[in-house]
């Protein structure tokens, strides 16, 4: 059975508003579209973000 959580909106607008006080991912928009999207990609992409710094993991997913 599937639990109805209430007040979503209210909960997405308290989440969006403490993410401003930490810095975004270190990966630079204009690059992020050039990742082909796959689940590969995708797979691999948070492997490499637990074992490297995000940088390395950013220029690994782009050339992937």
């Amino acid at each position: 059975m599937v639990k109805k959580i209430h007040n979503v909106d209210t909960i997405f607008k308290l989440l969006k508003k403490e993410m401003k006080k930490y810095n975004p991912p270190a990966l630079d928009g204009s690059k992020w579209e050039e990742v082909v999207h796959t689940p590969f990609t995708t797979l691999i992409s948070c492997i490499l973000s637990l074992r490297t710094k995000d940088e390395v993991t950013d220029q690994a997913t782009i050339r992937l």
